[in-house]
């Protein structure tokens, strides 16, 4: 059974940035940045009909986000929608450091040769 449900952003649990130590075709340093928030999912009543989403009833209420994106020159570039949810803080922050790494490669085969 799914609800209606909206979601409250809690406190900032952990962010940052690195610079992958190269730079793109138009001379911007190349880098990712991140932040981990508390997420709460908070019950609306059935008949509400505008600005909410549907969530499983089963599903975990507290939650973690991570959110990730690529930079140039430290602002952001590409994808800003880039959002996971996790159970705990250790697994959002282990996420962020694999996709921190998965950005690295990526852009350094495009950019650092």
């Amino acid at each position: 059974m799914t609800i209606k449900c909206t979601r409250k952003y809690g406190e900032v649990l952990d962010s940052g940035s690195v610079e992958h130590g190269f730079n793109d075709h138009a001379g911007r340093s190349v880098g990712y940045k991140w932040r981990i928030r508390a997420l709460e999912y908070v019950d609306l009543a059935p008949d509400h009909q505008y600005s909410y989403c549907s969530r499983d009833a089963d599903a975990p209420r507290h939650v973690v986000e991570l959110w990730g994106q690529p930079t140039r020159d430290g602002k952001g570039y590409g994808p800003a929608f880039n959002t996971v949810e996790f159970p705990t803080l250790e697994q959002a922050r282990r996420d962020a450091v694999r996709r921190v790494e998965q950005a690295r490669k990526r852009d350094a085969k495009k950019f650092a040769a």
